[in-house]
């Protein structure tokens, strides 16, 4: 199933309270506690309560929600502004939740070729660029971005599947200004009806200075070995204290990237290359599709 999470939120305006919270402490099994993001003001707590499981962030409200697919509870605390909490429980909450029902959250950026079907993502951590080359890239024809800053996917029959999750593009200023968008609420592109497949990996390692042999940009593919690990370090995981989500955690990410070419994409942080790093990865997305059609139409002919 390939539906976003939205649709199975039960939304509770209202309803959580400390009182709520200090019930979760008493009776739940605490998994972990995430500190506060820059943009927040208190950490958040996931707990484990029967089949249930909990995430709660105080003076915010809370999130419930089981193994198996279906209702999903969200309850904010009084006064708490709505438009606010459905951002917090989207950017958030969503990346455990895919977790715990057997799908996998990366931190990057995706978008999708419209003619060929090729998905592309950018990975990295934060300050990478992920949402640089992916807004980017979506503004030329034919493109659309899929996903902002976190990346839903799971591994079905040797394929690489992208999920829907919240994408509405975050900018930092000066990108804003390079694409001059400053000031303007961006929105994230509808999620296309067909099956998505992830075709490539993009690792961003920006730098400050030029490169070895003073090369403002360097492509350059990477083994299975090395994007294994570099993926994991950009992994989304719930917790360590269970085995079996770790277990699924490890087993996943060796199928992307046995399954999904991965390239180093070190750039010095300019704007002045931007449109060529682009170009790069439009023609070899292109290329790559003429490639494999033509491989299909050559086992087609051979098989009549």
């Amino acid at each position: 199933m390939h539906t976003s999470l939205d649709s199975q939120i039960d939304w509770q305006h209202g309803r959580g309270c400390a009182a709520h919270y200090q019930w979760l402490l008493k009776h739940g099994d605490h998994l972990v506690r995430w500190p506060a993001a820059p943009f927040e003001t208190s950490h958040t707590d996931c707990f484990a309560l029967g089949t249930d499981y909990w995430i709660w962030q105080p003076g915010i409200g809370g999130l419930r929600f089981t193994a198996a697919n279906g209702g999903i509870d969200a309850l904010s605390v009084r006064g708490v502004d709505r438009e606010w909490f459905s951002h917090v429980v989207r950017r958030c909450w969503f990346p455990p939740v895919y977790q715990v029902r057997g799908r996998q959250v990366v931190h990057a950026s995706a978008v999708l070729h419209n003619e060929t079907g090729e998905a592309v993502a950018f990975v990295g951590p934060s300050g990478a660029g992920k949402s640089t080359f992916a807004y980017g890239l979506a503004a030329r024809p034919g493109w659309r971005q899929l996903s902002d800053d976190a990346m839903a996917l799971s591994s079905e029959s040797g394929d690489i599947v992208l999920h829907p999750i919240d994408h509405a593009p975050r900018l930092r200023p000066a990108s804003a200004d390079y694409f001059n968008v400053r000031g303007r609420s961006l929105s994230g592109a509808a999620w296309p009806a067909h099956t998505v497949r992830l075709s490539r990996l993009y690792f961003l390692e920006p730098h400050d200075e030029d490169l070895a042999g003073r090369r403002a940009i360097v492509f350059a593919p990477i083994g299975a070995t090395g994007a294994y690990q570099r993926l994991l370090k950009q992994a989304h995981a719930l917790t360590l204290k269970i085995p079996a989500l770790n277990r699924r955690l490890m087993l996943d990410y060796l199928a992307v990237t046995a399954a999904v070419p991965s390239y180093r994409l070190a750039y010095r942080r300019s704007f002045d290359h931007i449109e060529r790093i682009f170009d790069v990865i439009e023609d070899d997305t292109i290329a790559s599709a003429l490639r494999e059609r033509v491989v299909s139409d050559e086992v087609l002919a051979a098989a009549r």
